[in-house]
């Protein structure tokens, strides 16, 4: 599964929601495979799961790599700016979205609520991803994901337990929207399956009434 993490802008945590998803893939589904690559050219055969960071501008190339992900998780700030450029600009390029609103603002303006009335974007497509201290400063440190699977086994405190809830809640979308392909695959085989059969059927009824 090619899952591409993107921000519309610049310092809307991109990078950091991608490593501390794949720290609590990683400590909630020890027996799953996944890997990060800098882009879709990267070798990931290997992997169950295919995590690219996409960062945030909107080359050409990036706009192939978002159409061709069988997920896109785009990376918001609480801003109306941002999330109304996206809606009016880029809503359209991928095929399943997932939404990471940042909650790194003191004056919060955008909430789930506020996507679902006034864009109607649902519910259970926006996380909000609380801001961390301690998961910034490991971030700093290059330990972003040891810490994230060491606080999703055995949280700290209140505050580490409410932000790795988020990103379990990211992981168990990204769950779902792995058995839905998997299910639209199978419905797609069985359909094939019927039409090739159909003409087989038809084609020695033809050569029976000759």
């Amino acid at each position: 599964m090619n899952i591409v993490f993107w921000g519309e802008a610049r310092q809307c945590g991109t990078t950091a929601n991608l490593i501390a998803t794949v720290g609590v893939l990683s400590a909630i589904c020890p027996h799953r495979t996944s890997g990060i690559g800098r882009g879709a050219e990267t070798a990931m055969d290997k992997y169950e799961f295919h995590f690219y960071d996409g960062g945030s501008a909107l080359t050409e190339r990036k706009r192939r790599m978002l159409r061709r992900a069988d997920l896109v998780v785009v990376n918001l700030r609480e801003e109306t700016s941002c999330l109304e450029r996206y809606v009016c600009m880029d809503w359209h390029l991928a095929r399943r979205t997932l939404i990471l609103l940042g909650s790194y603002c003191g004056d919060v303006k955008v909430s789930k609520a506020y996507l679902e009335r006034v864009y109607r974007i649902p519910k259970e497509q926006v996380i909000v991803i609380p801001y961390n201290n301690e998961f910034h400063h490991a971030m700093l440190k290059n330990r972003g994901r040891t810490f994230v699977e060491h606080e999703a086994v055995a949280p700290a405190n209140q505050k580490n337990e409410r932000f790795v809830e988020a990103f379990k809640e990211t992981v168990h979308f990204i769950l779902r929207t792995e058995r839905q392909i998997a299910a639209e695959k199978e419905r797609k085989a069985y359909l094939v399956k019927e039409v090739q059969t159909t003409v087989r059927r038809q084609r020695r009824k033809e050569l029976w009434n000759r």
